[in-house]
């Protein structure tokens, strides 16, 4: 599909990103080089990722965490908190490594 995009790895991200960070549609299998913290929403979906490792590990306030349409089995290296998480279209086995605020 035209518009696609094609990265295959994150490079020369800063740490912390302030406002929303879109990596979705490329051919990521990681994570590894992305920020650590972002203050608005994360787009991490329709890649390739198989392990969410190297993600953030905040998103902070009411920001969305968003890797659906990839092909994770498990949400380990998932953020421990968030507002808003988005997973599904994936391969999960499991929904641990999950925690929800009440």
């Amino acid at each position: 599909m035209s518009g696609y995009k094609k990265l295959i790895k994150l490079e020369n991200i800063p740490e912390i990103i302030i406002g929303d960070f879109d990596c979705g549609f490329n051919k990521l299998r990681n994570l590894e080089g992305g920020p650590k913290f972002v203050f608005g929403n994360f787009d991490c979906s329709a890649n390739d990722l198989t392990t969410l490792r190297g993600g953030p590990k905040n998103i902070m306030h009411t920001g969305i965490y968003d890797c659906f349409d990839n092909n994770l089995t498990s949400l380990l290296y998932a953020p421990k908190i968030i507002n808003n998480f988005y997973y599904f279209k994936n391969l999960l086995l499991t929904l641990d490594y999950i925690s929800y605020n009440e």
